[in-house]
């Protein structure tokens, strides 16, 4: 085990010793030099012995098999993080269809039977079934992939279901969807209530979130 650490820590020191060469070199005479893709101002000889693109002395990261540039040192993306544009299409098809279904239903069973002010407030049970629903029909539309792609898109939709939602309580409310009357609703809306909304609201998010860490 030692041995190894020893030789490992030799292959290093080796790699480091012959970037530092290069830098000395190139700083006498960068004539002709190739610039750094990431530093642009940054005259280099190096290049990555994966993808070959010219890296300088900040960007070069001595590995096993030679230097490498950040990304290509970083190793492939796993398969599970991948999905193509096809793959996100039928995930944001997913989550818009969840979204509005669940929005309306928020919109409409919330107050069923109960009037414009309830004695019990259904919403955190609706964003729970929002936020759920959303992450997992994306999820199973896109494959069980993940990634911050796919989070943003439940986000998205998860937001939107909650608009909905609103839109659908105005519309119920009035008897026809006046944007202009929509604010009087929301005056009558006492601040911890807005506060307990919000955090249902972001209570969802934090699921659709989570689900595609």
């Amino acid at each position: 085990m030692g041995c190894a650490r020893r030789s490992t820590r030799y292959r290093t020191q080796r790699l480091e010793d012959a970037v530092n060469a290069i830098a000395e070199h190139t700083a006498e005479d960068d004539e002709g030099a190739l610039r750094c893709y990431r530093h642009p101002n940054t005259p280099t000889r190096l290049r990555c012995n994966r993808c070959e693109r010219p890296i300088c002395t900040q960007c070069a990261i001595p590995t096993s098999v030679g230097l490498r540039c950040p990304e290509c040192a970083r190793g492939p993306v796993p398969v599970m993080y991948q999905a193509d544009s096809a793959t996100v299409a039928r995930a944001i098809v997913g989550g818009l269809v969840v979204a509005l279904g669940v929005g309306v239903a928020w919109g409409l069973l919330n107050m069923l039977g109960l009037g414009p002010r309830p004695a019990y407030d259904w919403g955190f049970w609706f964003s729970l079934i929002l936020g759920f629903g959303v992450a997992e029909s994306v999820s199973f539309l896109a494959k069980r992939r993940r990634g911050p792609t796919l989070q943003a898109i439940a986000i998205v939709c998860v937001l939107l279901g909650f608009a909905i939602s609103r839109v659908t309580i105005g519309v119920r409310l009035l008897g026809t969807f006046d944007a202009a009357r929509l604010p009087n609703l929301l005056q009558g809306i006492q601040p911890p209530t807005l506060l307990v909304t919000a955090l249902f609201v972001g209570l969802a998010c934090l699921v659709a979130w989570r689900r595609f860490r």
